[in-house]
Parts: structure tokens; C-alpha cells; sequence
């Protein structure tokens, strides 16, 4: 989606949501910053509209099912893994 320049309608609004959204940026804290970095930049990649392939749905079923089996890894111990708390 082509993001509208300072002439169009609407520009000034996505503007001030960018300068909000620096302004929190710079207000996170140093050892909150890979954090940060983890939940915003999966903002910028393309938004996917592929069907799922077979795998993948297979992929999600299995995932589903463990964890209904209680063979999940709580929120906080995967961020923990991951060096991200």
C-alpha cells in the first residue's frame, strides 16, 4: 500500500501517528529495546495473502493439538529462551 506524501488527504494524520510512534520508541527503555524491535518490525514485512498450503495447515493442527495436550511453553519462559526477558 502506497503511503500517501504531505499533498494528500490524510497525510498530515499518518505524520503525526509516525511522530508518535518515534516518540515511544525513544522513550523504551535501553534494556527493552530487542523487545521492541521483535514486536515492531514484523509491522514492515508484506502482508502475506497466499492460501495456506496443506503443510502449513498441517503445521497449525499439530501445533493446536500440543497444545491442548499441555505441551506448550508458557509466554514468559519462550521470551526468556529467546533472550528477550
Amino acid at each position: 500500500m502506497a503511503m500517501p506524501n504531505r499533498e494528500q488527504p490524510g497525510a498530515i494524520a499518518l505524520g503525526a501517528i509516525r511522530d508518535q510512534l518515534h516518540a515511544l520508541v525513544n522513550q523504551v527503555p535501553e534494556e527493552r529495546l530487542v523487545e521492541a524491535l521483535a514486536t515492531i518490525q514484523p509491522l514492515t514485512y508484506p502482508l502475506d495473502d497466499e492460501p495456506l498450503s496443506e503443510e502449513e495447515l498441517a503445521s497449525i493442527t499439530e501445533a493446536r493439538i500440543s497444545y491442548l495436550r499441555g505441551e506448550s511453553i508458557p509466554h514468559e519462559e519462550a521470551m526468556r529462551r529467546a533472550g528477550l526477558r
